[in-house]
């Protein structure tokens, strides 16, 4: 898409979210989208959701050990080369958000709403969803020089697919819960992913945010049984916030987890989620 300024709706979005936002001046890049987040974009991968931590809130030196796996250096102060990175954080405890430069301009995927250019003073200070930028990364590899370049070089997520006997085991376990808890699990559930990307969760990339609702807790207090169903969907990869609820129930071995420098890391929540259901299906 061509560049354009905030719409009056989201220029009241921003505000509402991002009280010191000169929002006049901010431009859209990008559409809104629940493939890929923010630390993604700074990664520069557009068909992933990267949040590679189990914890509700995430340290600075999470964050740290994530981007230096994959080649970036601390920097002392705001770089601003392409590529480099700035990280916000409530708190050196509570880290919330990463933007990255291209074409001189500081770039952000606000969670699953648009790709937006900004100054890191639109995205600061009271009252902001993310707090204040606490470190700043250096990467000197960057491949694309503008934010259109690095959107153009987005390419589909290859995920293993099930096989004809894993799709077969899943689908013989689906049909032994009964209907009735079928049609309440249907009901919970989407009531539940209806809360992932409202006004409240939008703008956050944790996968844990989505978990601090009362459709949640309605759903996870059906107990166990709900185990098939919820791995039904995850066969949809946009379903992979799915995972925060069986994450309740299974054995923590059955959760895929890569270490930050491992590969697998930069596919994010979606093949975690893929393998997290091929572990299962071996395991039941």
């Amino acid at each position: 898409m061509s560049p354009r300024p905030l719409t009056p709706q989201e220029q009241a979005q921003m505000l509402h979210d991002f009280p010191n936002a000169n929002v006049a001046a901010m431009t859209v890049l990008g559409p809104a989208s629940s493939t890929y987040n923010c630390l993604a974009w700074t990664l520069n991968i557009l068909n992933a959701w990267v949040w590679p931590w189990s914890n509700p809130n995430v340290s600075r030196a999470q964050f740290d050990a994530l981007y230096q796996a994959h080649h970036y250096t601390i920097a002392g102060g705001p770089v601003g080369g392409p590529g480099d990175v700035a990280a916000y954080g409530i708190s050196v405890n509570d880290m919330t958000h990463g933007a990255v430069v291209y074409g001189g301009q500081w770039t952000s995927k606000l969670g699953a709403w648009l790709l937006v250019s900004h100054t890191l003073a639109d995205l600061a200070g009271p009252g902001s969803l993310y707090g204040y930028v606490n470190r700043y990364y250096d990467y000197p590899h960057a491949s694309a020089k503008s934010a259109q370049g690095a959107v153009a070089q987005e390419r589909p997520m290859l995920l293993d697919p099930l096989t004809d006997a894993e799709e077969t085991r899943l689908n013989q376990k689906v049909k032994r819960v009964p209907q009735d808890l079928v049609s309440e699990f249907d009901t919970r559930y989407k009531a539940w992913r209806a809360t992932w990307y409202d006004e409240n969760n939008a703008m956050f990339s944790s996968p844990q945010m989505r978990t601090r609702s009362n459709e949640f807790m309605n759903l996870i207090t059906m107990g166990p049984d709900i185990v098939p169903l919820l791995m039904k969907q995850l066969r949809d990869p946009d379903q992979f916030f799915a995972l925060q609820a069986l994450e309740v129930f299974l054995d923590p071995a059955l959760v895929y987890r890569p270490d930050l420098d491992h590969p697998d890391v930069l596919k994010g929540e979606q093949a975690r989620a893929r393998t997290t259901l091929k572990r299962w299906l071996i395991s039941c």
